[in-house]
């Protein structure tokens, strides 16, 4: 659900520090484009180690 989530949030938050760039913003395009890149590693963390918990479950049957 988290990674659902993160994925539109960071791409939002680099096209917020894109058009903060775009009207001389430097400090809040950068603050947004930290944001960004911090809500995009989270989630591609999270679904890693989700895919690397599923692998180690042991069958069901």
């Amino acid at each position: 659900m988290i990674i659902i989530l993160f994925i539109p949030l960071g791409i939002l938050c680099l096209i917020i520090s894109y058009l903060g760039l775009r009207r001389n913003r430097k400090r809040h395009a950068l603050v947004c484009a930290m944001m960004g890149l911090f809500f995009l590693g989270v989630a591609a963390a999270l679904s890693y180690w989700t895919s690397i918990l599923i692998e180690k479950m042991p069958p069901l049957s």
